[in-house]
């Protein structure tokens, strides 16, 4: 009725905004259909890489929104949304969560997961001490928004500070 065309792979790339391998990967595991491993990637390590900054970003999201939904500590953020008119339906749509105002805290959290500080560093979540050894977390006391690929993956974060006093109203991740 609409004058689309196609099959099931180009519904499924249309309706979940997959690409063309991702649409057969999950129709394969749908069908219970295991699908050969691609010969042609190559064994350096990249992709387990690349799963585990998808992790850390994960949790971050999760810790994140946590905090603000659901510890006392984002409260001050909780109040700040609703000031400016944001539900909590919002909040919940989009997963908006409070980087807390400390130097470790994503850091801990990610210890506890067995996330290491260098793949936070990777993700953009943490960053090296200038002094010694060591990491910070790159996000304190901002609202936090999560940003997604295509896929739904939490990819990278926007941050805007609380403190008014603050030089950088909004940070990004990398």
């Amino acid at each position: 009725a609409c004058g689309a065309g196609g099959n099931v792979f180009t519904f499924l790339m249309e309706l979940e905004k997959v690409s063309f391998v991702e649409a057969i990967k999950q129709l394969a595991e749908r069908a219970g259909i295991e699908l050969p491993e691609d010969r042609e990637r190559s064994d350096d390590g990249a992709q387990q890489v690349y799963d585990q900054v998808y992790a850390a970003n994960d949790l971050a999201r999760k810790y994140y929104h946590h905090l603000l939904t659901s510890d006392a500590s984002g409260k001050h953020a909780l109040d700040y949304l609703t000031s400016r008119g944001v539900s909590r339906e919002a909040i919940d749509a989009f997963q908006l969560g409070v980087a807390p105002d400390a130097w470790e805290g994503l850091i801990q959290v990610a210890h506890r997961r067995n996330i290491s500080p260098a793949i936070l560093e990777q993700a953009g979540l943490a960053l090296p001490r200038r002094e010694g050894s060591g990491h910070y977390d790159r996000f304190r006391n901002r609202v936090m928004y999560p940003i997604h690929s295509h896929t739904g993956r939490t990819v990278a974060f926007g941050a805007r500070a609380l403190d008014p006093e603050e030089r950088a109203k909004y940070l990004n991740s990398p």
